[in-house]
Protein backbone atom coordinates (compact mmCIF):
# COMPACT_ATOMS: atom_id res chain seq x y z
CA UNK A 1 0.00 0.00 0.00
CA UNK A 2 2.55 1.93 0.77
CA UNK A 3 4.39 1.55 -2.09
CA UNK A 4 1.39 2.18 -4.56
CA UNK A 5 0.72 5.29 -2.32
CA UNK A 6 4.52 6.96 -2.98
CA UNK A 7 4.18 5.72 -6.39
CA UNK A 8 1.15 7.68 -7.03
CA UNK A 9 2.74 10.70 -5.32
CA UNK A 10 5.57 10.59 -7.76
CA UNK A 11 2.99 10.50 -10.33
CA UNK A 12 1.66 13.91 -9.54
CA UNK A 13 4.54 15.70 -8.27
CA UNK A 14 5.99 15.11 -11.84
CA UNK A 15 2.50 15.87 -13.47
CA UNK A 16 3.30 19.72 -12.39
CA UNK A 17 6.28 20.29 -14.13
CA UNK A 18 5.45 22.64 -17.09
CA UNK A 19 7.90 20.76 -19.05
CA UNK A 20 8.12 17.14 -18.59
CA UNK A 21 11.31 17.36 -19.09
CA UNK A 22 13.02 19.05 -16.36
CA UNK A 23 11.44 18.70 -12.66
CA UNK A 24 11.09 22.43 -12.31
CA UNK A 25 7.77 23.47 -10.42
CA UNK A 26 5.92 26.07 -11.56
CA UNK A 27 5.67 29.45 -9.59
CA UNK A 28 5.04 30.02 -6.82
CA UNK A 29 7.11 27.09 -5.81
CA UNK A 30 10.93 28.77 -5.07
CA UNK A 31 13.90 27.08 -6.91
CA UNK A 32 14.86 25.10 -3.61
CA UNK A 33 11.63 22.90 -3.42
CA UNK A 34 12.38 21.73 -7.02
CA UNK A 35 15.83 20.91 -5.56
CA UNK A 36 14.46 19.36 -2.88
CA UNK A 37 11.66 17.39 -4.76
CA UNK A 38 14.34 15.89 -7.38
CA UNK A 39 15.86 14.58 -4.09
CA UNK A 40 12.84 13.03 -2.75
CA UNK A 41 12.30 11.23 -6.44
CA UNK A 42 15.80 9.92 -6.01
CA UNK A 43 15.06 8.75 -2.53
CA UNK A 44 11.72 7.44 -4.23
CA UNK A 45 14.31 5.44 -7.01
CA UNK A 46 16.57 4.02 -3.83
CA UNK A 47 13.41 2.90 -1.77
CA UNK A 48 11.15 0.85 -4.98
CA UNK A 49 14.01 0.64 -7.68
CA UNK A 50 11.44 2.43 -9.95
CA UNK A 51 13.87 4.46 -12.49
CA UNK A 52 11.65 5.57 -15.05
CA UNK A 53 12.22 9.24 -13.92
CA UNK A 54 15.87 8.57 -13.22
CA UNK A 55 16.65 10.36 -16.98
CA UNK A 56 14.29 13.56 -15.72
CA UNK A 57 16.85 13.95 -12.57
CA UNK A 58 19.64 13.50 -13.93
CA UNK A 59 18.60 15.87 -16.37
CA UNK A 60 17.19 18.20 -14.49
CA UNK A 61 20.63 18.17 -12.15
CA UNK A 62 22.69 19.00 -14.77
CA UNK A 63 20.35 22.21 -16.30
CA UNK A 64 20.51 23.50 -12.96
CA UNK A 65 24.52 22.87 -12.33
CA UNK A 66 25.30 25.82 -14.63
CA UNK A 67 28.80 26.50 -16.61
CA UNK A 68 30.80 26.51 -13.27
CA UNK A 69 29.08 23.28 -11.99
CA UNK A 70 28.14 24.59 -8.85
CA UNK A 71 24.40 25.48 -9.18
CA UNK A 72 24.67 29.00 -8.79
CA UNK A 73 22.04 30.09 -10.61
CA UNK A 74 20.21 33.99 -10.53
CA UNK A 75 17.59 31.76 -8.07
CA UNK A 76 20.76 31.31 -5.67
CA UNK A 77 20.08 34.11 -3.39
CA UNK A 78 20.57 32.49 -0.06
CA UNK A 79 23.44 30.08 0.99
CA UNK A 80 20.47 27.34 1.90
CA UNK A 81 19.22 27.79 -2.07
CA UNK A 82 22.49 26.28 -3.30
CA UNK A 83 22.91 23.60 -0.75
CA UNK A 84 19.69 22.23 -1.72
CA UNK A 85 20.59 21.63 -4.68
CA UNK A 86 24.10 20.15 -3.70
CA UNK A 87 22.10 17.52 -1.21
CA UNK A 88 20.47 16.65 -4.56
CA UNK A 89 23.67 15.84 -6.47
CA UNK A 90 24.87 14.06 -3.43
CA UNK A 91 22.00 11.52 -3.23
CA UNK A 92 22.33 10.92 -6.62
CA UNK A 93 26.05 9.79 -6.23
CA UNK A 94 25.12 7.82 -2.79
CA UNK A 95 22.24 6.07 -4.85
CA UNK A 96 23.69 5.16 -8.31
CA UNK A 97 21.59 7.79 -10.38
CA UNK A 98 23.39 7.08 -14.17
CA UNK A 99 24.98 10.00 -14.95
CA UNK A 100 25.02 11.59 -18.34
CA UNK A 101 27.86 11.24 -20.69
CA UNK A 102 30.21 13.84 -20.69
CA UNK A 103 28.65 15.83 -17.79
CA UNK A 104 30.78 16.29 -14.11
CA UNK A 105 30.41 14.01 -11.52
CA UNK A 106 27.38 13.85 -9.13
CA UNK A 107 30.25 14.22 -6.36
CA UNK A 108 32.38 17.39 -8.18
CA UNK A 109 29.35 19.27 -7.82
CA UNK A 110 28.21 18.70 -4.62
CA UNK A 111 31.42 19.63 -3.85
CA UNK A 112 32.38 22.31 -5.47
CA UNK A 113 29.47 24.17 -3.32
CA UNK A 114 30.96 22.70 -0.62
CA UNK A 115 34.26 24.59 -1.01
CA UNK A 116 32.54 27.73 -2.16
CA UNK A 117 30.54 27.60 1.27
CA UNK A 118 33.63 27.06 3.31
CA UNK A 119 34.86 30.09 1.56
CA UNK A 120 31.69 32.05 3.02
CA UNK A 121 32.31 30.88 6.34
CA UNK A 122 32.29 34.22 8.08
CA UNK A 123 34.81 34.58 10.99
CA UNK A 124 33.60 38.73 11.33
CA UNK A 125 30.77 38.48 13.53
CA UNK A 126 30.02 35.74 16.30
CA UNK A 127 33.30 33.12 15.63
CA UNK A 128 31.71 31.47 12.32
CA UNK A 129 28.75 30.65 10.94
CA UNK A 130 27.25 30.99 7.20
CA UNK A 131 25.20 34.00 6.65
CA UNK A 132 21.59 33.11 4.95
CA UNK A 133 21.88 35.51 1.83
CA UNK A 134 25.08 35.42 -0.08
CA UNK A 135 25.17 38.87 -1.77
CA UNK A 136 25.96 41.16 1.12
CA UNK A 137 23.25 43.63 1.01
CA UNK A 138 20.53 41.39 0.48
CA UNK A 139 17.67 41.46 2.98
CA UNK A 140 18.78 38.65 5.48
CA UNK A 141 22.23 39.36 4.95
CA UNK A 142 23.11 39.87 8.90
CA UNK A 143 20.74 36.39 9.66
CA UNK A 144 22.94 33.06 10.12
CA UNK A 145 19.76 30.75 9.24
CA UNK A 146 19.86 27.14 10.82
CA UNK A 147 19.34 25.66 7.61
CA UNK A 148 21.98 27.25 6.04
CA UNK A 149 24.49 26.07 8.47
CA UNK A 150 22.57 22.60 8.61
CA UNK A 151 22.77 22.11 5.05
CA UNK A 152 26.68 22.78 5.09
CA UNK A 153 26.76 20.67 7.87
CA UNK A 154 25.25 17.50 6.48
CA UNK A 155 26.75 18.28 2.98
CA UNK A 156 29.73 18.48 4.94
CA UNK A 157 29.37 14.94 6.79
CA UNK A 158 28.20 12.96 3.45
CA UNK A 159 30.89 13.92 1.21
CA UNK A 160 33.01 12.83 4.53
CA UNK A 161 31.52 9.20 4.18
CA UNK A 162 31.32 9.39 0.27
CA UNK A 163 34.67 10.11 -0.80
CA UNK A 164 36.67 9.57 2.84
CA UNK A 165 37.07 13.06 3.21
CA UNK A 166 38.69 13.94 6.27
CA UNK A 167 38.40 17.62 5.47
CA UNK A 168 35.10 17.10 5.28
CA UNK A 169 34.15 15.61 8.11
CA UNK A 170 36.54 18.36 9.97
CA UNK A 171 34.32 20.87 8.71
CA UNK A 172 31.14 18.72 9.62
CA UNK A 173 32.46 18.70 13.54
CA UNK A 174 33.09 22.28 13.42
CA UNK A 175 29.66 23.21 11.62
CA UNK A 176 27.85 21.39 14.49
CA UNK A 177 30.16 22.67 17.13
CA UNK A 178 29.25 26.35 15.87
CA UNK A 179 25.75 25.94 15.96
CA UNK A 180 25.54 24.86 19.65
CA UNK A 181 27.76 27.63 20.73
CA UNK A 182 25.61 30.40 19.65
CA UNK A 183 22.03 28.64 20.95
CA UNK A 184 20.54 27.72 17.73
CA UNK A 185 20.71 23.76 18.99
CA UNK A 186 19.44 24.27 22.48
CA UNK A 187 18.68 22.32 25.72
CA UNK A 188 16.93 18.77 25.00
CA UNK A 189 18.12 19.50 21.56
CA UNK A 190 15.38 21.68 20.21
CA UNK A 191 16.56 23.28 17.35
CA UNK A 192 15.64 27.10 16.33
CA UNK A 193 15.73 29.28 13.13
CA UNK A 194 18.58 31.83 13.29
CA UNK A 195 20.39 34.39 15.04
CA UNK A 196 21.27 37.50 13.95
CA UNK A 197 25.23 38.99 13.37
CA UNK A 198 23.87 42.78 12.50
CA UNK A 199 25.84 44.05 15.91
CA UNK A 200 29.50 43.54 16.66
CA UNK A 201 28.27 41.62 19.88
CA UNK A 202 26.20 39.51 17.02
CA UNK A 203 24.03 36.24 17.58
CA UNK A 204 22.82 36.91 20.85
CA UNK A 205 19.13 37.30 20.10
CA UNK A 206 18.28 34.08 18.84
CA UNK A 207 14.86 33.37 16.84
CA UNK A 208 13.49 30.73 19.03
CA UNK A 209 10.62 29.71 16.60
CA UNK A 210 11.38 25.84 15.24
CA UNK A 211 10.64 24.24 11.72
CA UNK A 212 11.16 20.81 11.59
CA UNK A 213 13.60 20.76 8.41
CA UNK A 214 16.03 22.25 10.72
CA UNK A 215 15.59 19.63 12.90
CA UNK A 216 15.83 16.97 10.42
CA UNK A 217 19.09 18.46 8.87
CA UNK A 218 20.59 17.53 11.65
CA UNK A 219 19.26 14.33 12.42
CA UNK A 220 20.55 12.94 9.23
CA UNK A 221 24.10 14.70 9.43
CA UNK A 222 24.51 13.55 12.95
CA UNK A 223 23.45 9.80 11.94
CA UNK A 224 26.16 10.31 9.23
CA UNK A 225 28.51 11.54 11.25
CA UNK A 226 28.14 8.48 14.39
CA UNK A 227 28.22 6.01 10.99
CA UNK A 228 31.43 7.49 9.90
CA UNK A 229 33.27 7.77 13.64
CA UNK A 230 31.27 5.35 15.48
CA UNK A 231 31.80 8.06 18.36
CA UNK A 232 29.11 7.78 20.80
CA UNK A 233 28.90 11.57 21.40
CA UNK A 234 26.91 11.69 17.59
CA UNK A 235 25.17 8.12 18.50
CA UNK A 236 23.64 10.34 21.63
CA UNK A 237 23.45 13.94 19.39
CA UNK A 238 20.71 11.40 16.66
CA UNK A 239 18.84 10.06 19.68
CA UNK A 240 18.55 13.53 21.13
CA UNK A 241 17.61 15.17 18.02
CA UNK A 242 15.21 12.21 17.42
CA UNK A 243 13.51 12.73 20.70
CA UNK A 244 13.45 16.25 19.67
CA UNK A 245 11.17 15.65 16.13
CA UNK A 246 8.82 13.29 18.05
CA UNK A 247 8.23 15.82 21.15
CA UNK A 248 8.28 19.04 18.58
CA UNK A 249 6.65 17.79 15.62
CA UNK A 250 4.45 14.88 15.49
CA UNK A 251 0.66 14.85 16.61
CA UNK A 252 -1.83 11.96 16.57
CA UNK A 253 0.71 9.58 14.81
CA UNK A 254 1.39 12.19 12.16
CA UNK A 255 4.26 14.62 11.26
CA UNK A 256 2.84 18.06 12.25
CA UNK A 257 4.07 21.62 11.54
CA UNK A 258 3.87 22.87 14.99
CA UNK A 259 4.06 26.84 14.18
CA UNK A 260 1.18 26.93 11.60
CA UNK A 261 -0.63 23.26 10.69
CA UNK A 262 -2.93 23.76 13.56
CA UNK A 263 -3.89 26.92 12.35
CA UNK A 264 -3.53 25.80 8.48
CA UNK A 265 -1.91 29.18 7.58
CA UNK A 266 1.44 27.30 6.28
CA UNK A 267 2.96 28.95 2.96
CA UNK A 268 4.58 27.31 0.45
CA UNK A 269 7.52 26.79 1.77
CA UNK A 270 6.44 25.55 5.04
CA UNK A 271 3.95 23.47 3.79
CA UNK A 272 7.33 21.44 2.31
CA UNK A 273 9.33 21.10 5.41
CA UNK A 274 8.13 17.63 6.47
CA UNK A 275 8.96 16.01 3.16
CA UNK A 276 12.68 16.32 4.22
CA UNK A 277 12.23 15.55 7.15
CA UNK A 278 10.83 12.11 6.55
CA UNK A 279 13.08 11.52 4.04
CA UNK A 280 16.04 11.88 6.27
CA UNK A 281 14.26 10.05 9.28
CA UNK A 282 14.01 7.27 6.88
CA UNK A 283 18.05 7.52 5.89
CA UNK A 284 19.00 7.89 9.29
CA UNK A 285 17.09 4.56 10.03
CA UNK A 286 19.07 2.88 7.36
CA UNK A 287 22.67 3.70 8.63
CA UNK A 288 22.00 3.79 12.61
CA UNK A 289 20.43 0.85 14.04
CA UNK A 290 20.19 2.12 17.54
CA UNK A 291 17.28 4.69 16.23
CA UNK A 292 15.67 2.18 13.61
CA UNK A 293 13.01 0.97 15.85
CA UNK A 294 11.73 4.19 16.94
CA UNK A 295 11.86 5.99 13.24
CA UNK A 296 9.46 2.93 12.11
CA UNK A 297 7.16 3.72 14.70
CA UNK A 298 6.99 7.50 13.28
CA UNK A 299 8.00 6.97 9.56
CA UNK A 300 5.34 4.31 9.55
CA UNK A 301 2.06 6.03 11.53
CA UNK A 302 2.78 8.92 9.14
CA UNK A 303 3.33 7.47 5.69
CA UNK A 304 0.07 5.69 6.27
CA UNK A 305 -1.78 8.72 7.51
CA UNK A 306 -0.56 10.47 4.06
CA UNK A 307 -1.51 7.17 2.61
CA UNK A 308 -5.00 6.90 3.62
CA UNK A 309 -5.31 11.10 2.95
CA UNK A 310 -4.28 9.88 -0.85
CA UNK A 311 -6.16 7.26 -1.05
CA UNK A 312 -9.61 8.52 0.07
Amino acid sequence: ALRTSSGQIATHITSLYPNRDLGLLPDPYWWWISGSTIDGLITYFHATDDAQYNTLIANTIISQATSTNDFMTPHATGNDDQAWWALAAMSAAEYGIPSPAGAPTWLDLARNVFNEQKGRWDMSRCNGGIKWKIKEGDDGWHYKSTISNGLFFQLAARIARFANDADAQSWAEKAYDWTVSVGLIGENFNVYDGTDDAKETGCVDVNHNMWSYNVGVFLYGSAVMADITKDLKWVDRTKGLLSSINRNFVKDGALFEQICEGANNCNIDQESFKGPLARWMGASATIMPDVTPDIQITVGAAAMAVGKIWNG
